[in-house]
């Protein structure tokens, strides 16, 4: 708790815009990695490719606002053999430091996942956060982190998602 507390104070402290956010269209696709804690089937991690699309909408030097959509597609892990395919939409607050940002999101989170002819739907909110740099040209990239909290079969788990992007944004 303390360490989401210093992050929200760093984020609201007044600092010149070194650079700024631009308004536009972006496109990111790179790795991505899950964990998952859950009693059905049972914990595993799946590592697979991640797309990752959003529409930036500037309000200020310091701040923009993100709707956004990803996808990805993953292989199992752990000794299971099946296939996981993830969605996410959300809603991300950046705070701006130059061409540096940090960002935390809200999103909606669904997963199908098929393991040896059984497929399973996970859904439910969950929380993210960004760190990234983006250049005038548009080139960026990013790490973000996600830990939704969704049900698969009636039963609740813990899913901790890293992804690593880069791509454009085209102002």
């Amino acid at each position: 708790m303390r360490t989401a507390l210093v992050i929200v104070a760093v984020l609201l402290v007044p600092l010149p815009a070194l650079g700024a956010a631009a308004n536009g269209f972006g496109l990111l696709g790179g790795a991505v990695g899950h964990h998952v804690q859950t009693p059905v089937p049972r914990d595993h991690t799946s590592l697979g490719l991640a797309l990752h699309g959003d529409a930036q909408f500037v309000i200020d030097d310091a701040w923009s606002l993100v709707p956004l959509l990803g996808l990805t597609l993953e292989r199992l892990g752990d000794g299971l053999e099946g296939t996981a395919s993830n969605g996410m939409a959300g809603l991300e607050l950046r705070r701006w430091f130059g061409d540096a940002y940090l960002g935390g999101r809200l999103g909606y989170y669904v997963e199908l996942l098929a393991i040896a002819g059984t497929t399973g739907t996970y859904y439910g909110p969950g929380f993210g956060l960004t760190a990234g740099m983006e250049w005038a040209d548009g080139w960026a990239w990013a790490v973000q982190v996600d830990r939704p909290r969704q049900l698969l079969f009636s039963a609740l788990d813990a899913r901790t998602t890293l992804r690593l992007v880069v791509g454009r944004r085209w102002h």
